[in-house]
């Protein structure tokens, strides 16, 4: 059903990367009864296996970038444990495979018959869609023209900080319930009021009012079953605007939407091509912005069954 499982990739001596999808290939998941130990000594032989497997590496060029780690906590409940490549998969592709191998194991488990059809659309349209747009001059044009006067963020505080910090903020559920309305009533993306949000907030923190940053996008191909491909889709795409001085917060957030939609048909040109048209850093800085915003909403996981 998911050729991307099948892949290996073959990058040195070809004129371009290739992908292989193989008829056929070994499956690496691996067993381990644990269930004898006390609960203290089982997570500490699964940190020890994270830990270890970190050392593991894939090879690119043999397919099956992906495995499998099951350990037996008793005699109803498994730790399973999923390693993948991010070549082959994007996050909502992880999603969609822990959600369909989930329901087929309780589908099959009740008894219940099981019939894995092949889908109506496959990683492929989405490589031809990419090279036609490689091969525009119409993108190649947008993105120069949209970057021509790009200016690179920087913040007030040049001092330099090697620092490396993590914050994990969960929102009150009253603020995020008044998020969900306001996208309803607006008919706005949640996406688009938190980048607008991220947006403003930038702004605060600089001189300039020209803020450029990243925005994480997907480049899944929209037609049948588009959603339900396994695969990496994933690009960065440069994001330039001015922070308004005056005008109501709806109004700025209708603007970034806005330019979010427009700007949607040529964000499958990837990345590194943008750059290699507008950029013009020195060998120690990122392409075009030091800056990225993301935004997950998984609602495929909607979909999943649970036991009863």
């Amino acid at each position: 059903k998911h050729p991307m499982l099948r892949t290996s990739f073959q990058a040195l001596d070809t004129e371009e990367p290739l992908q292989f999808v193989h008829r056929q290939m070994d499956i690496d998941c691996s067993f381990t009864d644990i269930s004898t130990e006390l609960i203290d000594d089982q997570v500490v032989k699964i940190v020890d296996f994270l830990r270890n497997d970190l050392n593991v590496s894939f090879k690119l060029n043999q397919p099956g970038l992906w495995r499998f780690k099951i350990f037996r906590l008793n005699e109803d409940h498994f730790f399973m444990i999923f390693i993948f490549h991010h070549a082959i998969l994007d996050g909502w592709s992880d999603a969609i495979f822990n959600i369909e191998l989930n329901n087929t194991y309780l589908k099959l488990k009740s008894g219940e018959q099981v019939d894995v059809m092949p889908l109506n659309a496959s990683y492929r349209e989405f490589i031809v869609e990419q090279k036609v747009a490689l091969e525009s001059k119409e993108f190649e044009n947008y993105w120069k023209k949209e970057l021509e006067k790009y200016k690179r963020f920087r913040f007030l505080n040049t001092e330099s900080d090697s620092r490396k910090e993590h914050l994990n903020y969960k929102l009150p559920e009253e603020v995020t319930l008044n998020l969900l309305n306001l996208s309803k009533r607006n008919s706005i993306s949640l996406r688009s009021i938190c980048f607008s949000a991220f947006l403003y907030t930038l702004s605060t923190f600089s001189y300039d009012d020209d803020i450029t940053v990243g925005i994480i996008s997907h480049n899944r191909p929209e037609i049948e079953d588009g959603d339900k491909i396994l695969g990496c889709f994933l690009n960065t795409i440069p994001f330039s605007m001015q922070i308004p001085d005056e005008g109501s917060w709806s109004q700025f957030v209708n603007s970034v939407s806005t330019k979010l939609n427009s700007q949607r048909k040529f964000e499958i040109l990837p990345f590194n091509k943008i750059a290699n048209l507008v950029d013009t850093r020195n060998a120690n800085e990122n392409p075009i912005t030091d800056i990225g915003f993301g935004f997950n909403e998984f609602h495929v996981y909607n979909d999943q069954l649970l036991i009863d």
